[in-house]
């Protein structure tokens, strides 16, 4: 089964050498130019916006999850119009990036303070290699109308490598650690998130390469929450993959604010029995057999 919740074409924790599956730069940008008219013309055929529910909880400090799977132009699509329903409604949330390094946070504003108003500027200076920009241009742009604050919550493949040598400390300070003790994981999150890894690589993987994984998969998801809380006072968005934000292993499982956040997946049909508060089914993109690229791996060992 592939992991239903990650860009296909890719491994759940990879950015190298399946992301070349995901399409040629014209097919991304392809891909974005269907985003952007999905955006003006979803209103029309699908409603006015959000869920009522949804669309209460965006506003005030509330704290929202909100999924995708990586290379669905009409997901993205909704999603944007959501938020761009909300901030029109007066909501002012900071918005947080699985998709920007938090380390390069310092980098992320110079290129504001260069672009002004310019999301593809922005993204030209900061984007890293392995994400679909153009589909993500439509939140930047609300962000930079609205002069929301950006937020990067990924993990770079420098301070991967310095976790794998050197474990939690490499990554995270004393008070962080304290906070979410990945080391003390509770054991079904440890289980369920091994199902996912093995799941996302179509059950190709030894079981020393999940084990190297997984607090990899930890990792991100601490970071992703940790970034939610400092900016949790005047609410935040968290702009995520679906497996981050599920409720059962993703980001909600490390949370620690007041505010419990609302989740909402937005999934292709055959994968709507995972735990958001709102699941959201879109019609699945046209996309090459993910488990392709490991049809001549052998099996676990």
């Amino acid at each position: 089964m592939v992991h239903p919740f990650r860009r296909p074409g890719r491994p759940i924790h990879a950015r190298s050498v399946t992301d070349a599956m995901a399409g040629t730069q014209q097919g991304r940008w392809r891909r974005g130019a269907l985003a952007l008219a999905l955006v003006a013309n979803l209103s029309a055929a699908e409603g006015s916006g959000a869920p009522a529910g949804v669309a209460a909880a965006m506003q005030g400090d509330a704290v929202v999850l909100l999924g995708e799977v990586h290379d669905n132009a009409t997901g993205h699509a909704l999603r944007a119009r959501w938020l761009a329903g909300a901030l029109a409604a007066g909501w002012r949330p900071a918005l947080v990036f699985e998709q920007f390094e938090a380390a390069r946070d310092g980098v992320l504003a110079a290129a504001r303070a260069a672009c002004a108003r310019d999301a593809g500027c922005l993204i030209e200076r900061t984007g890293r290699e392995g994400w679909d920009w153009p589909l993500y241009r439509p939140l930047l742009q609300l962000a930079l109308d609205y002069d929301l604050p950006i937020v990067g919550a990924g993990i770079g493949r420098g301070e991967m490598g310095a976790l794998r040598q050197g474990g939690y400390p490499a990554l995270f300070d004393t008070a962080t650690l304290a906070r979410y003790r990945p080391d003390a994981a509770p054991a079904d999150l440890l289980a369920g998130q091994r199902r996912a890894i093995e799941a996302g690589h179509c059950n190709k993987l030894p079981a020393r390469a999940v084990d190297a994984m997984l607090p990899m998969q930890l990792s991100r998801d601490i970071m992703m929450a940790d970034a939610l809380l400092r900016h949790a006072r005047s609410g935040a968005v968290l702009i995520a993959g679906n497996g981050h934000v599920r409720q059962d292993l993703g980001v909600p499982r490390w949370w620690r604010g007041k505010v419990e956040p609302r989740v909402v997946g937005f999934v292709e049909a055959g994968h709507a029995d995972v735990p958001f508060d709102v699941t959201v089914t879109v019609p699945a993109a046209p996309r090459e057999d993910p488990c392709a690229a490991f049809a001549t791996l052998p099996g676990k060992g």
